[in-house]
């Protein structure tokens, strides 16, 4: 399958899923074992979007958004020991 195919598949999927949700909490969510704090998406009906890395789930990323001036990112974060 090429990758034109593939993406459309996955934005398909992803518009099934997620469409008209509504977004009901955002918090930082702590990977067991790691020191690493993932942003964190909560929709209405309990599903929870995690920002990783990469498509293996290792380690937490950074939500960047188009908010000018307000917030441009959700940074991922770190435990404090």
């Amino acid at each position: 399958m090429d990758i034109n195919t593939r993406k459309i598949l996955h934005e398909d999927k992803a518009i099934e899923l997620l469409q008209g949700k509504t977004i009901t909490n955002v918090f930082y969510t702590e990977e067991q074992g790691q020191y690493h704090l993932i942003p964190t998406i909560e929709l209405d009906n309990q599903t929870l979007l995690y920002v990783q890395s990469d498509d293996e789930g290792n380690g937490a990323g950074t939500l960047h958004t188009n908010i000018e001036g307000a917030m441009y990112v959700m940074p991922q974060m770190y435990k404090e020991n």
